[in-house]
């Protein structure tokens, strides 16, 4: 009886699959790590933050 390729050690197996493709996803994502904020979320964050503050002091 053979087994599936789902339990195929991780020579050659599915498993090697799921490693190579985590591997690809750490490294996608450590790129897009150090891309910088672009400045319309920079201007969105601000105005939130305004809005919320004026909320705040109007509350008090």
């Amino acid at each position: 009886m053979t087994k599936s390729p789902r339990h195929r050690g991780p020579v050659g197996g599915l498993l090697d699959a799921h490693g190579e493709i985590a591997a690809r996803l750490r490294a996608l994502y450590a790129e897009v790590e150090q891309e910088p904020i672009p400045a319309e979320l920079i201007d969105l964050l601000e105005r939130l933050d305004e809005a919320e503050a004026k909320r705040a002091a109007h509350d008090k």
